[in-house]
């Protein structure tokens, strides 16, 4: 059930093979769920600087036949500037446009829409925006999406003005990828402007996110992706200024909270603790019954090395797609929005007794910022 309201103009907006799904975005293939996508309303996004050879391999394995995306990532290396918007190989004999060549050789990759190679989106670089704006209207299709790359910073201030008044006028179908060091939504007023964002543009996606993807997919998106890793759940900024350290212990999610933690925050918090939280999903249900836990169920706290890495995959997209299948069987788009209001609203007070059951001082177990917003309003505004 996509969540655009029946009867809108969807003046090309929204490729239709990509209307309604949230995707698993990849960067590095090895510990990702690939084989627990579904092809149905899910869907791939290869991401990094090997999106191209990761896809072709994991489409030759797994035979999948969702829609899959291949992100060439030029955001990673390279800022736009008026005249480069675009970052693209040379012509060739065959075609002297690089950014044509560069959508033919996704297509050829058995991408399901071509992703633009866009550079690097610095805040209020609006001839730069403005350049990929221009250059996009000679693009046209359902199989052509354009990437727009945003410096976080795009969502400080006023700047998310200068987006909304642009983006409605971009007819092809686009997403937003917001690119940032650590959390791009790490202030309350990030995630309500991308929230004004999203809605000024009904249809559009949101590319390389975490829970927001979901938030997004109830306020006016046409589709999403969230990472299966951190680096897959935002952009970097080129240069990698203040980039973390990779650290062996995966981010896991903890559903009822809708946030992510450190496996290692985890299983310090509750050191100790009579009761630790457990995880009801899938493949933690399938690692109970292998280890013969009590209940059947896996503690969120064992995820704490990098052998748990690819575990921590698995329960990770099991969990958000049981979010998100539990907010998608609601028999209209108001229930729906109420649903995932409803998630938010009980999260803050489990992170809360969480943090009494752990009996930790400072309360480890911290809420991210956008989830206040989340579960501040039930509303959604309507695609116009």
């Amino acid at each position: 059930m996509p969540l655009l309201p029946s009867g809108a103009p969807a003046s090309g907006t929204v490729p239709p093979a990509l209307d309604g799904h949230v995707l698993l975005q990849v960067k590095t293939t090895g510990p990702a769920p690939l084989g627990d996508v579904s092809p149905v309303d899910g869907g791939l996004v290869f991401c990094g600087r090997r999106a191209a050879d990761n896809a072709a391999e994991a489409l030759r394995e797994d035979g999948f036949t969702g829609p899959v995306l291949i992100d060439p990532s030029a955001y990673e290396r390279h800022v736009a500037t008026p005249e480069r918007p675009f970052v693209t190989g040379q012509g060739s004999l065959l075609a002297e446009d690089g950014l044509q060549e560069e959508l033919e050789r996704q297509r050829e990759r058995k991408a399901t829409v071509a992703l633009t190679p866009t550079a690097f989106l610095k805040a209020g670089d609006r001839a730069s925006l403005e350049a990929v704006a221009e250059r996009a209207s000679d693009l046209g299709g359902d199989d052509v999406l354009l990437a727009l790359p945003l410096d976080m910073d795009w969502l400080r201030g006023s700047r998310h003005h200068d987006l909304i008044a642009l983006l409605p006028r971009i007819a092809l179908p686009k997403a937003l990828i917001l690119c940032a060091p650590r959390d791009p939504l790490s202030s309350m007023s990030a995630a309500r402007n991308l929230r004004e964002v999203i809605s000024s543009a009904p249809g559009i996606g949101l590319l390389r996110s975490d829970l927001a993807a979901l938030d997004a997919m109830v306020h006016g998106a046409g589709f999403a992706a969230v990472g299966d890793s951190a680096s897959a759940r935002h952009g970097p900024v080129p240069g990698g200024r203040g980039a973390p350290r990779p650290r062996r212990d995966p981010a896991v999610l903890f559903p009822r909270a809708l946030s992510y933690h450190y496996g290692e925050t985890l299983a310090t918090a509750f050191e100790g603790a009579t009761e630790v939280p457990r995880c009801h999903c899938a493949p933690c249900r399938e690692w109970g019954a292998a280890h013969g836990t009590a209940d059947g169920l896996r503690p969120l706290t064992s995820f704490t090395d990098s052998a748990d890495r690819a575990d921590a995959h698995r329960h990770n997209h099991a969990a958000w797609s049981m979010i998100w299948d539990y907010v998608m069987a609601a028999p209209d788009e108001n229930e729906a929005a109420r649903r995932w209001g409803l998630c938010c609203e009980r999260a803050l007070p489990t992170l809360s007794a969480a943090n009494e059951a752990a009996g930790r001082p400072g309360n480890p177990l911290k809420p991210p910022p956008a989830l206040r917003v989340w579960a501040a309003s039930r509303g959604r505004s309507r695609r116009r």
